[in-house]
């Protein structure tokens, strides 16, 4: 297929276990594979793509689509400690630690981990590891002539050599590799980006 002339598209990035919480399905379902909106989520995808394609305006669209995923929501109780938990894990660039998370979340290591691969997909520590990898990507895709070894530093990796340990697990590249890739198609920035700041040390 080829297409040809100006392409709008937009991502939704969820909370930590925001997907679990609006569709209800375990993540360890979905994780590591691609699938087809609608085989998912079911008959409201098509319908939805079909109310986009009559909504003219890119801003429109968003507006949309965020009304249809907040009225979901709506339908839904109180939040979920370990949610709670994952949120705060994020908000920590993967700093937390997962077994005071548990104990916060009134959960034993154990339990803690089984609901929290349900609602993520990956086990808490992996997932903290993910975090911390991708805050310091967006780190040094903001500030490109900041050193790897200060990257590192920033983000409470051992030394530089434990992030190209990750990056390689993660990515199968070196970090200037992988980032001379990400170099090469900016709108892919927008996956690595976090609001969070570094601690500066």
């Amino acid at each position: 297929m080829s297409v040809r002339g100006r392409i709008d598209n937009f991502t939704i990035h969820f909370q930590p276990s925001g997907f679990n919480r609006l569709f209800g399905i375990p993540m360890t379902e979905l994780t590591d594979a691609a699938y087809d909106a609608s085989a998912v989520i079911g008959p409201e995808i098509p319908r939805l793509e079909h109310e986009l394609g009559d909504t003219p305006g890119f801003a429109e669209r968003i507006q949309l689509v965020e009304e249809r995923l907040i009225r979901m929501l709506g339908r839904h109780g109180t939040v979920d400690p370990v949610a709670i938990a994952a949120n705060s894990l994020f908000a920590s660039n993967g700093i937390h630690r997962v077994s005071s998370l548990a104990t916060d979340a009134g959960l034993s290591p154990r339990q803690f981990e089984r609901r929290f691969l349900a609602q993520v997909g990956v086990p808490p520590k992996l997932y903290a590891r993910i975090v911390r990898f991708n805050a310091a990507l967006d780190h040094k895709l903001r500030l490109p002539s900041r050193a790897w070894s200060r990257i590192a530093n920033d983000h409470d990796f051992y030394d530089q050599m434990h992030l190209v340990h990750d990056c390689r697990a993660f990515t199968g590249e070196s970090p200037s590799r992988f980032l001379a890739h990400l170099e090469r198609v900016p709108e892919f920035h927008t996956f690595f980006a976090t609001e969070n700041h570094p601690r500066q040390k």
